[in-house]
Parts: structure tokens; sequence; C-alpha cells
């Protein structure tokens, strides 16, 4: 007599576990063939190099070893039962927050990770070595680093799919709810920090386009966002002109191409003493007589 079909929301449950043992041998693996003897090993790569290429995953392979601890632990007490993964993800789930620094540096990684055979000849011959490494199962460290980055919101999916899944009747589901809340919470928290990196890079990049000698600092209102920039025509005393402008969250910048290169600033005005208002029939006509 065949035994009776596990419920759907205990097969989430047991993939729960499964998804994080892999995340935590793939890491273990990265850390032995890569992380580590790249650290101890000298000449190949310097302490810099080495951080901005690996970041904190030695500490979220830690991390990640106590979750899965604790998941296999309830799973092996309870492995046709209720489970506790909302109690343990409600504990763990706050934590989440330490991926963020991984994530703000992973793209400086990739792309020096594309160049740095090419630079180095000590690292690109440890790394064709390394490579034939059968722990590698032919995973490149592109691959491996890629993991961290797609783990939080792994989480999210499955612990959607497990809360949609379980019986009301389930004592672990008011934590399930409320352990969801938070990893989505942790989810936004590492998005937002990505975002408020990539404008600080972006504000960064057009404060250096500026010429030499521009007295105008963008960044030092910290709070100051990047929207949109382009060229536009504006209208004055002289006529329509072509201008390249800058939009920010408090502030609006216009200024002109030099042929030496850069941008000269011309003004900025603060968007807190601007009035929006549509241009009439006239003026439209005008600007574009004047092109």
């Amino acid at each position: 007599m065949s035994s009776p079909k596990k419920p759907k929301y205990l097969m989430i449950s047991d993939e729960v576990v499964s998804s994080e043992k892999v995340f935590v041998e793939t890491m273990e693996v990265c850390l032995l063939v890569w992380v580590r003897p790249l650290q101890e090993k000298k000449g190949i790569i310097d302490a810099s190099t080495h951080q901005a290429l690996f970041s904190n995953i030695e500490t979220l392979y830690n991390f990640n070893s106590k979750l899965l601890q604790d998941l296999t632990n309830d799973l092996n007490s309870n492995p046709d039962g209720h489970r506790n993964i909302g109690k343990i993800f409600k504990q763990f789930a706050p934590f989440f927050k330490m991926f963020t620094m991984y994530l703000n540096g992973f793209e400086k990684a990739m792309d020096m990770l594309k160049t740095l055979p090419d630079r180095n000849a000590a690292f690109k011959e440890y790394s064709d070595h390394a490579s034939k490494d059968p722990r590698l199962k032919g995973m490149p460290l592109m691959s491996f680093l890629i993991t961290p980055v797609q783990r939080v919101p792994r989480y999210k999916l499955l612990l959607e799919d497990l809360l949609k899944s379980m019986p009301d009747s389930e004592p672990d589901k008011e934590d399930l709810r409320l352990a969801l809340s938070l990893v989505s919470a942790s989810a936004a928290h590492n998005n937002e920090a990505i975002r408020r990196r990539e404008n600080q890079e972006k504000i960064l990049e057009i404060q250096m386009s500026f010429v030499e000698g521009t007295s105008l600092n963008l960044l030092e209102n910290p709070g100051r966002s990047f929207v949109k920039s382009g060229t536009m025509t504006k209208l004055s005393r002289r006529g329509p002109q072509k201008h390249v402008f800058w939009l920010f969250s408090d502030l609006l910048v216009y200024g002109d191409k030099r042929v030496a290169g850069g941008y000269k600033v011309n003004r900025s005005i603060s968007l807190m003493k601007c009035l929006v208002s549509s241009p009439s029939d006239e003026e439209i006509s005008k600007s574009g007589e004047g092109e």
C-alpha cells in the first residue's frame, strides 16, 4: 500500500531546506577553491583586490551555515509534521541586510573580474589551474559570485509559496506571515541601498564632467537624487537656445558642452523657486522657428 502523498506545504518546506543546503555548499566550494587560497597565497592579488572581488562573502557563508543548521534540525525533528520555518526566518530575516554590502560591490567585482586575467598573469595562472578543480563542477568564478545576489529574492519567493499553501491550522503560519514581511523589508532595504549607491555614482559622474573650476558642488546635499538629463531649448531674450539640462530632486542645472571637453555650467536653479507652466502656442512657434 502506497504512503499518502505529502502535503504541498511540507514539500515546499523541504525545498526551503534543500535550497539553503545547495547555497551553503556552493559558497563553501567558492571559499575553499577561490576566496581563502587567494587570500593566503601571496603575490597573486593584493588585499584591496581580494576585498573588491569577494567583499563579505565569508561572513555570509558563516551566517547562512547557522541558518541551514537551524532549518536542518527543525526538519529532522519534524519530518512529517509541524515545521517551524516561519519562526526560524523571523529570527534570521532582519540580518539579511548583511547582503547589502555584497550587493553594493557586485557590479565592480564583475567589471574587475572581466579584465583581471589580462592584467594579472599570476591570477590568470591560478584561475586556469583552479578551474580544473572537480569541486567546481565546471562552474566559473563569476557564477559563484552571482549566487549571493539571488539569495534574498529567492527566500521571498519560497516563503510566499509556502504561505499560500500552508493550512490556517498550522501553528507556524502566523510566524511565517511575519517572517515574509521581514524578508520583504530586508529585500527592499537591499534594493534601496543599491539604488542610493547608483544614484551617488551618477551624481559624481556628472560632477566630474563639469569643467575645472566649477563652483557648483552637486555632492553637498547627500539626499539629492538624479532624475534625468538631456538637451532642451531654452527661451531667452536672445531667442531659443539649446542647452544640456540636468534635473535633480531639488535642483535644475543647465550648461553647454565645451569643444575641449566637459561642460560649463551656466546656472543652477533651486526647484523650490521654480514654477512649472506650459508654453503658449506662440512661444512654441517661435521656438520652432529658431531651430
